[in-house]
């Protein structure tokens, strides 16, 4: 080649690097056409060539060369740079200097300016295109301003040599201007992501404000110019964080309940002494329950249940705001109940309270006590102890002495529990009781525990649950104890190696007492013990040798006594078992005897306790293997049971000096059969008795002196009545002279001394008042035939007693309504109309209603006649209650009152022994003590406040004088004791008194709640008249009152005032006609109370008009019966029924019985089946979105309490659409009125018209929430032909119950309400819909261990106690009533964690004849292994397995089954495989068949077993849902499958077959079969979519929003064709040129606000397109804005020599075949 060809390729790379392809074509023009003809024909050459090269090259752009000038770093300012243009061969210009001014601010070139140039004025024009650009090209000076960089520079066409130099010279000024200072800020912008990090909560304000200021500093200084500025603002920042002062937060410190399970979290243990107990429960359980009652002592720093120790009582910090999301909601015994502390204690946990709401405690803080006074000798190591199978001990520290912190100095501390740590890293925590013990008489702590090879304990010395016992501690070496305190934590070293126990197999070991017998049978002890020999507790054989299997004995064993049998030997620690005799004849005949005791119980058929006694002592009995030991045991259980039935009694004692003294409440001591008593106290670990005896009084005196401050035990027991127990702190012996006391009086017994007629006379009088009734004696018992008409009145302050038909005296205390009373022995008893209602339902009839005298008089009793004194007088000591009446309109009630008697109490009476122990009582005396505990002496109204009137005489209560206070009287009235009248005659001075009287309550004075008091006087033996007076003339009476002084008003009698003996005519019209009026009325009409008060009033009616006593009388029973008809009260007759929406916890709370866990909502994942009626009908949501149910739509009664305004009412208009999509279907419900509660909000309703057959009642509670009853209405109705199946294994929950027989026509699964599940035992269990209610007839529930269904998280606390329980029936509620279904007893077996944590079967292969099994079994579990198919042997950890012929791969079920019937069955699966390939594809068929050396029955297993195909990478499962058939199950090749459907023949696809066991993938082609169709005539490749499916990707993207009308338009018109071309795809052309009319109509399109094009240039000279247009010829290619070629890039030079290599080569070949045409051209001319 030429030279001059070699130039023209040159100038045409050069030309096309810088993208002046338009140039290209100008060259060859000019060369082609103005040379010469011989050039010609190689300038053609050259072009093709290039041409060809052109095509294949992607498009290179013009591109300056590399700059190494970064502008960040030049500093301020404008620079001049200069740079010499030089032409090319091509050119016709002298080089001349070209100048600029480049200006740069920031690290930005702002400006270049005066472009000018020292040649001719010719090159000025080029000067300008190239700065300033022309109408097809963008000037350089925009590029680089645009681009801040000289770097990829386009050349403008025809103006490229000027347009080099501007860019050339703008480097050089860059280069010249002087650079700034390299600045690294890496250091400041650590201290600033440090300072970010920070909390503002943590610090005070003032350091944060000032941090805030210096950090935005520090910001600004991230782009300044100087390190200086940098390092310094970095100080300063750092400075301010420096100085930071943590903020006091607001903390609180508390002491709170912790959970053992939570208690023990943070410190990761190995293993802890917890375990779940019930419920998921973790727990300590203790048979002697009294060792941890209360917060001291042996459990101090523990809290209970009464059963269980649930854990800790530690001290806790939690912030403000944690604070404010605790549970005050808690009583003391329950988890995280808490109380606060005034200051922070000197230990504590940080309690922090997680998104969740759960709570998370930290490890107690460290102790700062010294820990070198504690030690754990390795020599004090006891094995084979009564409380474990080992017992270390924590040497200077005890509840004794405290913790020892100096040499003389101790310090009291609590002990929350301690960890063991062992040498090997594990760690094991302990709990109180059950391993910790502190001393109480001496200073150090005992640690015991047990362990899987051990003894096997029992707590309460052989009663109640096993020890927890530790796995992995036999023969472990201890490093450490760490002791948690409410010091702190604190470490204590050790070196104490565990002494380890005999590991191997004991199963053999057998071993037998016999009654009677003075041998031990034993054998099958290991062979592997050196030098054994055997002992026998009870002193029965000491290191014995065993001689043909038998120990000698010393004696024979005692039956009923648990003996310890110890294997000695030399080279292990001792074994140890406990046993005993058979159980013996006698044994026996005491537990039938207590069976039968037991059954004739009260309450024997619904007492499953006792029942399940009685069935193990049946079987006991029974049961010839039955141990004598076992036998006492359960004796005294079932003695103990029986003895549970008996009724109660309590009791309260004194213990001062030697004396002590009983007082027993709700029996008498006559009452016991057989009593005895017993005083024990605590004495370390073990209870000791004081003394003891027979009970035959209720003071006795002791033989022994008890101490002074210590709490003893009284227990009191009987044959007839449960153990008495209380507590009684022992006191100095009593020295005191007097004990101030209220006491109750009779009648004459308060009189006696009071200077009254009569006094101290009991005499009763034969002889009727006018009234009928017998008060004319003196002062004995008031009488009445029934407790109508307001006696009640007088248990303000009298004592009163019933006498009943049943023989019984029923003492009252006070009344607290009309039929209701309270006794003296605390219970209560409802009266209506003479029948008496004990609180267990029996019912008698009463007899008479005796008044008996005063309750509450004060009085003062020598110490030493007190006991006595106590004997016949009931007695209110101080601090006891004072309790009267209830409130009746002014009459107020009082109780709570606490008695505080002194010597100077107002009433006070001197009570004195008499020589036959009789008591007799002086005069009250005067005082100003009001004799109640914080109350001051009352004064009386006076005269006129009373409102005194004597009353003209009727004599309407047999009276012949009255006198009634009608005023301010309601209080003096509840609390007045006596009245006594002062007769003055004539004696208007009130001097001289001739006779004064007493009266009593009922008989004379009366309280009325509305006419006020009415004080009598009574002709009779207390109230005699002097002679030659008739009443007429002066009196006093003086009121003496509870807590008043004594008060006494003046009035004179006049001759209108006194009644008079004589004859009359009596008329009873009117008061026949009020009891017409009264017997006209509907009871229903009027509210209860009102109702109740009217009929008392017309009994009073009736019985005075069957005998008439005075006209007086008759008038005041009219009286009174009109003004009781007066005084009812309309009822509210209408009764309210509504639909109404209930939440399942309120719904089911009176359903659930012996259940108190709430029944939860039910939360969907799903959301649509929540909302779907005929899934869930029956029930609520109140969410839209249905991601819960709520509760349950019932019919409820309404309370006239409850305020329906406050909740929704639902109304016939009202419409909700449910929109849900179930197995991709859609659709949409309009529900309509009442229906529309199924979406509504909770306690929403519906009125009902008419009452419902089914419904519960509504009422408010007294904190104003709404309660419902059980269902109440039609009785539910029994189904029978229902059978029930209980599943243990289901994909609902953890059981499933399948009701199979359910009536259609009564139950669906759009009506059911609500469902109960029973159990035997009493207890009931609400099921939710969906969750528990599937259908009608599917009951699942989780108990647990299945923690969610279908994403749904499952609720199981409700349900969890059913395990171990025994199901007979299922109730349920429907919208056509309710039904009952009583099954065949079901036992739901016990779960105890999910079925992985349980047991883990490994997958094998079949050749290797076993595997590995995982197994984590309660020791009660015997278990059966079994799968179908194979015989499995399980032994350790390694499972066998073999069949009766071969073996199949595929997936296998272990079960493990439970032989005692406890526990569930567990099933777990696993893979069984093989490497061999018993199938092949044959193509011809189309078809997997036999593979060579494989059979037939492999074949069809492999066929059977397939899982999934996969076809072309995608993947069809070959069953379940949306499975879809790949392979048939004869191995055909299922071809019109989806995968295949409407592939073109000769397609051809990679199948991959999947099937269980097989691990050898099975792997073949399929072709579509036919001929694979010619490619047309108009393409000979496959049409590319690629650039197209991008621009239209780029284009949907879009917003028409954000573009202008018109160029929207252009778009959618190019999209259309777009989219066209790619369906048709008919030739690459055609998609071609649909993808750069698309880029085309993107770059064109027009911003609304700014007029800017898509691509983000100006609208009006735009240069690039999408997909990287060039800027000069807006045609697609591909753009690089970089010219640095650090990556290989389109224009690369070694691309670009690669490309010019082949250019060459092709140059050649062109050359050749060129000059061959030509050639042939020529000889053909």
């Amino acid at each position: 080649m030429c030279g001059k060809c070699t130039c023209l390729i040159s100038k045409i790379f050069f030309d096309y690097k810088l993208g002046n392809t338009n140039l290209i074509i100008n060259i060859f023009i000019k060369e082609a056409f103005m040379k010469k003809k011989e050039m010609k024909t190689k300038v053609m050459a050259v072009a093709m060539s290039t041409v060809m090269v052109a095509s294949i090259c992607p498009a290179i752009p013009a591109v300056a060369a590399t700059s190494s000038t970064d502008i960040a770093k030049i500093q301020d300012g404008t620079y001049t740079g200069t740079a010499k243009c030089i032409p090319d061969e091509y050119e016709e210009f002298d080089p001349y200097d070209l100048t600029v001014k480049v200006t740069v601010a920031n690290g930005t070139i702002t400006s270049i300016s005066d472009i000018s140039g020292n040649g001719g004025s010719d090159n000025e024009k080029y000067i300008s295109n190239a700065a300033n650009g022309t109408k097809k090209s963008t000037g350089v000076v925009a590029q680089i301003l645009s681009k801040n960089s000289t770097d990829a520079i386009d050349a403008v066409s025809r103006a490229t040599c000027s347009s080099t130099a501007i860019w050339q010279a703008v480097d050089d000024a860059l280069s010249k201007a002087p650079k700034k200072e390299t600045v690294n800020t890496t250091e400041l912008q650590n201290v600033i992501s440090k300072a970010e990090a920070l909390k503002e909560g943590d610090y005070t304000a003032d350091t944060w404000k000032a941090l805030q200021e210096k950090l935005t500093t520090a910001k600004k200084a991230l782009t300044a110019t100087s390190q200086t500025d940098v390092d310094s603002a970095r100080k300063e920042l750092e400075t301010a964080i420096s100085n930071l002062k943590p903020a006091v937060k607001e903390t609180k410190y508390l002491v709170m309940n912790v959970p053992y399970n939570q208690f023990y979290k943070a410190y990761n243990l190995t293993d802890k002494a917890v375990w779940e107990v019930e419920s998921g429960v973790d727990a300590v359980s203790t048979a002697t329950t009294n060792k941890f009652k209360g917060t001291t002592g042996l459990a101090k720093g523990t809290y209970n249940n009464g059963k269980y120790i649930m854990g800790v009582t530690i001290p806790v910090e939690v912030s403000a705001e944690d604070y404010a999301k605790l549970n005050t909601n808690l009583t003391a015994n329950d988890d995280y109940y808490f109380t606060t502390l005034d200051k922070a204690p000197e230990a504590y946990s940080k309690l922090t309270v997680k998104e969740d709401g759960t709570y998370s405690f930290s490890k107690m803080s460290d102790a700062t006590v010294t820990n070198k006074y504690l030690s754990i000798p390795a020599d004090e190591l006891e094995l084979n102890g009564g409380y474990g199978d080992y017992q270390i001990t924590v040497d200077g520290l005890g509840t004794k002495t405290g913790l020892k912190v100096g040499e003389n100095e101790t310090k009291e501390y609590t002990l929350y529990g301690a960890i063991l740590n062992t040498t090997s890293g594990k760690s094991y925590g302990m709990t109180s009781l059950e391993n910790l013990w502190v001393g109480t008489k001496t200073p150090n702590v005992e640690i015991a525990w047990s362990i899987k090879e051990g003894q096997g304990l029992k707590r309460a010395h052989g009663q109640g649950d096993a020890f927890y016992q530790f796995a992995d501690m036999n023969g472990a070496a201890l490093n450490s104890v760490t002791l948690i305190t409410d010091l702190g934590v604190i470490n204590v070293p050790c070196n104490v190696t565990l002494d380890k126990y005999y590991d191997g197999d004991l199963s053999g070991l057998k071993y037998s007492l016999e009654n009677d017998s003075e041998e031990l049978k034993i054998s099958g002890i290991p062979e592997d013990l050196k030098d054994v020999t055997v002992s026998v507790s009870g002193g029965l054989a000491d290191k014995a040798s065993v001689k043909d299997g038998k120990v000698t004995l010393t004696k024979a064993p005692t039956a009923g006594t648990q003996y310890t049998i110890t294997i000695s030997s030399s080279n292990y620690p001792d074994i140890t078992r406990k046993t005993s005799t058979p159980i013996t004849d006698k044994q026996k005949d005491k537990l039938q005897k207590l069976i039968e005791k037991a059954e004739e119980t009260t309450g024997y058929s619904e007492n499953a306790d006792l029942k399940e006694h009685v069935k193990e002592a049946q079987d006991m009995i029974a049961n010839k293997e039955a141990l004598s030991a076992d036998a006492a045991e359960l004796i005294n259980e079932l003695e103990e049971k029986i003895k549970a039935t008996y009724p109660t009694a309590e009791a309260t004692a004194t213990l001062k000096g030697s004396e002590l003294e009983v007082a027993l409440n709700g029996v008498e001591l006559k009452d016991l059969e057989n009593p005895t008593y017993k005083l024990t106290y605590r004495a370390g670990r073990r209870e000791d008795t004081l003394t003891s005896g027979d009970l035959k009084d209720l003071k006795v005196a002791l033989d022994k002196e008890p101490t002074v401050g210590t709490n003893y035990t009284l227990t009191i027991t009987s044959d007839n009545y449960q153990d008495i127990k209380t507590s009684v702190v022992a006191e100095e012996a009593v020295t005191d002279e007097y004990k101030y006391v209220y006491a109750g009086l009779s009648w004459a017994e308060y009189w006696a001394a009071e200077g009254v007629q009569a006094a101290g006379d009991s005499s009763a009088s034969s002889e009727l008042d006018t009234k009928g009734e017998s008060d004319k004696g003196a002062f004995d018992v008031v009488t009445r035939p029934t407790v109508n008409h307001g006696l009640h009145r007088g248990s303000y302050q009298c004592a009163a007693t019933i006498e009943a038909e049943n023989g019984k005296s029923y003492e009252v205390s006070y009344w607290t309504a009309l039929d209701k009373a309270v006794l003296t022995n605390g219970k209560t008893i409802t009266f209506n109309r003479g029948t008496i209602t004990e609180e267990d339902g029996t019912t008698t009839q009463l007899v008479k209603y005796d008044v008996t005298g005063l309750k509450y008089v004060p009085v003062k009793v020598v110490t030493e006649d007190y006991e006595a004194f106590c004997k016949a007088y009931k007695v209110v000591e101080n601090g006891g209650e004072l309790a009267g009446g209830y409130a009746e309109n002014k009459l107020q009630s009082y109780s709570g009152l606490k008695a505080k008697v002194t010597a100077d109490t107002n009433g006070l009476k001197t009570a004195t022994r008499n020589a036959d122990g009789t008591f007799s009582f002086s005069a009250k005396e005067a005082g100003t003590g009001s004799g109640i505990e914080g109350q001051e002496l009352k004064t009386a109204p006076s005269a006129e406040e009373a409102g005194l009137r004597v009353k003209e005489a009727k004599g309407s209560y047999g009276e012949f004088l009255r006198v009634d206070l009608t005023g301010n009287y309601g209080d003096l009235g509840a609390n007045m004791q006596s009245v006594k009248w002062t007769y003055y005659g004539d004696d208007s001075t009130y001097t001289n008194a001739k006779a004064a009287y007493g009266t009593k309550f009922a008989a004379d004075n009366w309280m009325h709640k509305s006419m006020g008091i009415q004080l009598g006087l009574t002709k009779s033996l207390r109230c005699t008249l002097p002679e030659g007076t008739d009443g007429t003339g002066y009196w006093t009476i003086t009121i003496s009152a509870l807590g008043y002084k004594d008060v006494t008003y003046n009035f004179q009698a006049k001759d209108e005032n006194i009644v008079k003996d004589a004859k009359e005519e009596i008329s009873t019209t009117n008061l026949e006609a009020a009891i017409k009026k009264a017997e006209s009325l509907t009871e229903s009409d009027y509210t209860a109370d009102s109702w109740a008060a009217m009929q008392t009033e017309l009994q009073e009616a009736k019985d005075e008009i069957k005998t008439p006593h005075t006209q007086a009388t008759v008038d005041e029973a009219t009286s009174h019966l009109n003004a009781a008809i007066d005084a009812l009260v309309k009822a509210e007759k209408k009764e309210t029924y509504v639909l109404m929406n209930i939440p399942y916890a309120a719904f089911y709370k009176s359903e659930t019985t012996n259940n108190d866990v709430d029944v939860d909502v039910f939360t969907s994942a799903t959301k649509n089946k929540t909302r779907t009626t005929g899934l869930a009908g029956g029930s609520y949501h109140e969410n839209a979105d249905g991601s819960q149910i709520d509760g349950i739509r019932f019919a409820v009664k309404v309370d006239p309490s409850v305020d329906l305004t406050k909740y929704k009412e639902v109304k016939d208009t009202d419409k909700v659409d449910i929109t849900v999509t179930n197995r991709g279907q859609t659709s949409t419900t309009t529900l309509e009125g009442k229906d529309t509660l199924f979406e509504n909000e909770t306690y929403a309703y519906y009125p009902l018209t008419e009452a419902p057959a089914n419904y519960k009642e509504v009422s408010m509670d007294k904190d104003g929430k709404l309660v419902f009853s059980e269902v109440k209405g039609q009785k539910a109705e029994a189904l029978t032909g229902v059978t029930a199946e209980l599943l243990t294994q289901s994909s609902y929950g953890d059981y499933q119950l399948n009701l199979d027989g359910l009536p259609e026509d009564k139950i669906t699964s759009s009506n059911v309400n609500a469902v109960v599940v029973k159990t035997t035992d009493g207890t009931a269990y609400g099921m939710r819909h969906l969750e528990n209610i599937w259908r009608g007839n599917e009951l699942a529930w989780s108990t647990g261990y299945t923690e969610s269904v279908h994403g749904c998280p499952t609720s199981s606390a409700h349900y969890a106690s059913m395990m171990g329980k025994t199901i007979d029936s299922i109730e349920y509620y429907t919208t056509n009533g309710l039904y009952t279904i009583d099954v065949n007893d079901l036992y739901v077996p016990v779960k105890f964690a999910k079925t992985e944590d349980a047991v883990k079967v490994v997958d094998a292969d079949i050749s290797a004849g076993k595997t590995t099994i995982e197994l984590n079994l309660r020791d009660d579990f015997d278990p059966e292994y079994t799968v179908e198919g194979l015989n499995v042997k399980v032994e350790g950890n390694v499972l066998t397995f073999k069949a009766e012929s071969s073996i199949n791969p595929g997936k296998y079920t272990l079960t493990v089954k439970d032989k005692n019937g406890k526990y569930a069955d567990l099933k777990t699966t696993f893979i069984l495989s093989t490497t061999d390939m018993p199938a092949t594809y044959d193509a011809d068929n189309k078809k997997l068949t036999v593979a060579e050396n494989s059979n037939e029955e492999a074949f069809n297993t492999y066929i059977g077993n397939i899982t999934s195909v996969n076809v072309n990478g995608t993947d069809y499962a070959a069953s379940g849902r949306g499975s879809v058939k790949i392979i048939d199950k004869d191995g055909t090749l299922v071809t019109d499958a989806a995968p295949f459907k409407d592939a073109a023949a000769g397609t051809e696809f990679q199948i991959t077959v999947t099937s269980t066991g097989y691990t050898t993938p099975l792997t073949f082609t399929y072709k579509v079969p036919g001929k694979t169709p010619a490619p047309s005539e108009d393409t000979t490749k496959q049409v590319s979519t690629d650039a197209l499916e991008k621009a239209m990707k780029a284009a949907g993207a879009l917003n028409e929003s954000d573009y202008t009308a018109d160029s929207w338009k252009a778009l959618q018109s190019a999209l259309a064709e777009a989219d066209t071309a790619l369906k048709e795809k008919k030739n690459q052309d055609t998609v071609d040129k649909a993808t750069e009319q698309l880029n085309k109509a993107i770059s064109a399109l027009v911003k609304k606000d700014a007029g800017q094009k898509a691509d983000g240039t100006n609208g009006a000279t735009g240069t690039t397109g999408t997909n990287g247009t060039s800027g000069k010829s807006g045609k697609t290619g591909s753009t690089s804005n970089t010219k640095s070629g650090k990556a290989a890039k389109t224009g690369d030079p070694s691309g670009m020599f690669a490309w010019l290599g082949l250019a060459v080569t092709s140059l050649g070949a062109g050359i050749g075949g060129f000059s061959l045409k030509r050639k042939k051209r020529e000889d053909e001319e």
